[in-house]
């Protein structure tokens, strides 16, 4: 069974003894240099191994960005003896309903970026719903889930639904739209009667 685990002084180590296949460095930073990230950000960010039973098979942290507000998923790597075993996708799995407990704040967008040449991964994340932004860091590619993109929708769409009862009555007053003119409470000859005064 697949599991999340938090990193502690009890696994560290393990997570030291992961290793990427030949190639793969500039894909992913190690989790040393991931975890020298958790210390720094240590209030906004949690380390997880990746677990297989009793074995760490992987390392992924999760990063909240108070400034924004977004989480977003740093360094997500399998061990190069666990890679094609459809295990990066079953802790990506994991680390999207962890961030759904919202366990630093309450932002629904999640973010990650990827290096455009890791097809792999890339595939990975267009299938568990991840779009790109259009963003570059040098080789690197911004996505986000679409979960953000609904509650903007909502948020547009509710401010133009709040608009329609200030803008109603001055568009009708002018006579411009009968059907708003005539959803008001007043009749319409004594808004006729009215402009005329």
């Amino acid at each position: 069974m697949e599991y999340l685990r938090q990193i502690t002084e009890d696994n560290f180590m393990e997570a030291f003894n992961l290793k990427l296949a030949n190639g793969q460095e500039r894909f992913v930073s190690h989790p040393i240099r991931s975890l020298a990230q958790a210390y720094v950000y240590r209030n906004q960010c949690q380390p997880f191994g990746i677990y297989k039973d009793d074995t760490m098979i992987g390392y992924v942290m999760v990063i909240y960005d108070y400034d924004i507000p977004e989480y977003d998923i740093w360094h997500m790597m399998i061990d190069e003896s666990n890679q094609g075993q459809g295990y990066g996708s079953i802790a990506l799995d994991l680390v999207i309903e962890y961030i759904k407990t919202k366990p630093f704040g309450a932002s629904d967008k999640v973010t990650l970026t990827c290096n455009i040449d890791n097809i792999h991964a890339l595939n990975l994340y267009k299938n568990k719903g991840f779009k790109e932004t259009g963003t570059m860091d040098e080789d690197a590619m911004f996505a986000e889930t679409a979960g953000s993109v609904p509650l903007l929708l909502c948020v547009v769409l509710c401010g133009f639904a709040s608009m329609n009862f200030m803008t109603a009555p001055s568009i009708s007053l002018e006579g411009i739209s009968l059907w708003l003119l005539q959803s008001l409470p007043i009749d319409t000859w004594k808004t006729d009667d009215s402009r005329l005064t």
